[in-house]
């Protein structure tokens, strides 16, 4: 079946996975690919977790009972992690993988950057006081992490310091500070401590 889908699609096996290899000795690639994995498991996660509240540990101040008065919010940020992980990895796999063509690609992230948008505005709806403080803290922190990492890069590309960033280093770098950001927020409020 594979096999007829592959050849519908006029796609070259060896060709894919030869390009898979070489691009992933790419650092710019391999962070992307690795970031839209990371996205991508923590929406399996926050998804597992509103299919099965009492089978997974979501940390120290979460048990099952709150899982499940929290269903939605679990559900909603499952679709937008998954939405933007996906996106992510849509954009690795038209460049340089060539799996997918620059328009579908294209077509394809947009829609997907909808979805985790939407995703996102409707968890927000859900969250308490805390989780919108610290959603905003998150945002306050990645933006300055934005502007410290990728401009000071920025800067030392400018001066031939170093290589400047390419473009999917710059959607790594946005998509990664918001993360990071979202981590050190939690752990400021004391939510990551046992």
């Amino acid at each position: 079946m594979a096999g007829f889908v592959f050849g519908f699609l006029d796609i070259n096996i060896d060709s894919m996975l030869t390009s898979v290899d070489a691009s992933l000795a790419d650092t710019t690639v391999l962070v992307a690919a690795s970031l839209a994995l990371v996205y991508i498991v923590f929406g399996v996660i926050a998804a597992f977790a509103a299919a099965f509240p009492g089978r997974i540990n979501m940390g120290p101040h979460t048990d099952a009972d709150d899982v499940r008065e929290q269903k939605a919010l679990y559900i909603w940020q499952s679709v937008s992690c998954l939405a933007f992980g996906l996106a992510i990895g849509v954009l690795v796999m038209a460049k340089p993988w060539a799996i997918l063509s620059v328009t579908a690609a294209l077509s394809v992230f947009v829609v997907l950057l909808v979805v985790g948008v939407f995703g996102f505005l409707r968890s927000w709806k859900e969250m308490d006081e805390l989780l919108k403080s610290v959603s905003n803290e998150a945002t306050t922190f990645g933006y300055y992490l934005v502007l410290i990492v990728g401009g000071l890069w920025s800067v030392f590309g400018h001066l031939g310091l170093a290589e400047g960033p390419a473009f999917l280093d710059w959607i790594s770098i946005l998509w990664s500070m918001i993360l990071i950001a979202s981590f050190v927020a939690m752990f400021r409020r004391g939510m990551l401590e046992e």
